[in-house]
């Protein structure tokens, strides 16, 4: 039996890191410094959600020096990539050698907190993308995740992540790569006039893959400046209204 997987966060590169801590706080998200990654050039700043998810402010400690770690900063800030947990790293592994997805792992990680505590992990990523990659705890989750009530509760009423929506090139293609990845089927198909969709439950979460059809959309920008990262994050709020968009410019 497929132990399934779970949206884990996602990441946004950023240039600045406390000018990012800042923009994200103006936002009615509580937002703390995460620490710096052992054996890298970056550090992070992060949004906790209390359904265990979170986002990532991933940003250069010093904004002159960009390396490869954030590459995508090369087309601006924005959606890097994003993460999915895995229950057993190893089963995980051995099932996407089995479907032929080729992948890279798994590989250690570590962060220091700005508590001085070491967060341990590790990771799978699959070869020629940054969207997914496969994360599993070595040091408790909730020391890589804090779940404190000053860092869980935001004052614009953020709880979780219901969905995410990734822009791709073929999605003939990617929803029979995505099939393999996550060991179910889509769910729902959809298509309008400007895209076309695909999309997967997990759990209460959802993962949509979308094609632009035609030129001069927002997706199809996104796409062609970005690469198939993701396009759009769908929170869930403990608001009868919700959010609505946030704006990230």
């Amino acid at each position: 039996m497929i132990t399934p997987l779970r949206f884990d966060h996602i990441i946004i590169a950023v240039r600045d890191l406390d000018a990012a801590l800042a923009d994200y706080q103006a936002l009615g998200f509580a937002v703390y410094y995460g620490g710096k990654h052992t054996h890298k050039a970056t550090h992070n700043g992060l949004i906790s959600l209390a359904d265990g998810s979170y986002l990532e402010l991933l940003a250069p400690v010093d904004p002159d020096e960009i390396d490869g770690t954030i590459a995508l900063l090369a087309a601006g800030e924005g959606f890097a990539g994003y993460a999915l947990l895995s229950q057993d790293l190893a089963a995980d592994g051995a099932r996407l050698q089995a479907a032929g997805i080729p992948f890279v792992g798994p590989s250690d990680g570590h962060r220091d907190r700005y508590d001085g505590a070491r967060v341990v992990w590790q990771a799978i990523n699959l070869e020629g993308t940054r969207s997914p990659f496969l994360i599993a705890d070595v040091t408790d989750h909730l020391l890589r995740v804090p779940a404190d009530g000053d860092k869980i509760n935001h004052a614009n009423g953020a709880v979780g992540v219901s969905g995410v929506t990734v822009a791709v090139h073929d999605l003939a293609a990617a929803a029979t790569r995505y099939t393999k990845i996550l060991g179910v089927a889509p769910a729902q198909r959809s298509q309008s006039p400007e895209e076309e969709s695909v999309t997967f439950t997990l759990d209460s979460q959802t993962i949509t893959l979308a094609q632009p059809l035609v030129h001069g959309t927002a997706l199809a920008a996104h796409l062609a400046t970005f690469g198939e990262v993701p396009y759009l994050l769908q929170l869930q709020t403990d608001r009868e209204d919700g959010m609505g968009m946030l704006d990230l410019k």
